[in-house]
């Protein structure tokens, strides 16, 4: 079914997976050379696999539990599972390739050319502008769920971007705050 909605419904089939055809295509090629996907000899059945495994991870609530995502990709409960499992670990193993964040070289550069661009010194310590999105997770985490409890009731993770006017750097909470100073989870009242 991906298949024709790539070609002749493009908005069906990013509402199925997230994402445009080209990018879902690029994706799962370089998901298929990674280790969790190596025994898989099919291409096919990569996309498959992280087909079904972005789509559980784009639903939340009504449609998004195993048994309907089973249902809606005419696969197994347990497929819904292992291939979700798949999909995350084929995108850790390419999460320092893919997610890069800003070097202290790069930091010290967009410091000093908003401080130049902008004539306020004090701008250039990176509290311009932020916006941020928080992620479902399809699971409680084993480790420090509490952190990672929204006021939503779901358990999530933050993605925050700053933009330092024509700068966007993607940061990471930490809790040792060296790169964000603020409440775990609330990302407005911090300063990056």
């Amino acid at each position: 079914m991906l298949d024709r909605y790539a070609v002749i419904n493009c908005k069906l089939f990013q509402g199925a997976v997230r994402m445009t055809p080209d990018a879902f295509q690029a994706l799962t090629y370089r998901l298929s050379t990674t280790n969790a996907f190596r025994s898989i000899s099919s291409f096919w059945h990569v996309q498959q696999q992280v087909a079904v495994g972005l789509y559980r991870l784009g639903w939340s609530g009504n449609g998004g539990g195993v048994h309907d995502v089973a249902f809606a990709c005419s696969c197994s409960q347990g497929s819904v599972h292992v291939w979700t499992d798949r999909t995350i670990a084929g995108l850790y193993e390419l999460n320092s390739e893919v997610v890069t964040f800003a070097t202290e070289d790069e930091c010290a550069k967009a410091k000093a050319w908003v401080a130049d661009k902008s004539g306020v010194k004090e701008w250039s310590r990176g509290w311009l502008v932020v916006d941020g999105t928080h992620i479902n997770l399809a699971w409680k985490p084993a480790l420090n769920a509490c952190e990672h409890y929204s006021y939503k009731g779901d358990y999530t993770f933050n993605i925050a971007l700053v933009f330092l006017l024509s700068w966007a750097w993607v940061c990471r909470a930490r809790k040792d705050r060296s790169s964000y100073e603020g409440s775990a989870g609330i990302v407005e009242s911090g300063r990056l």
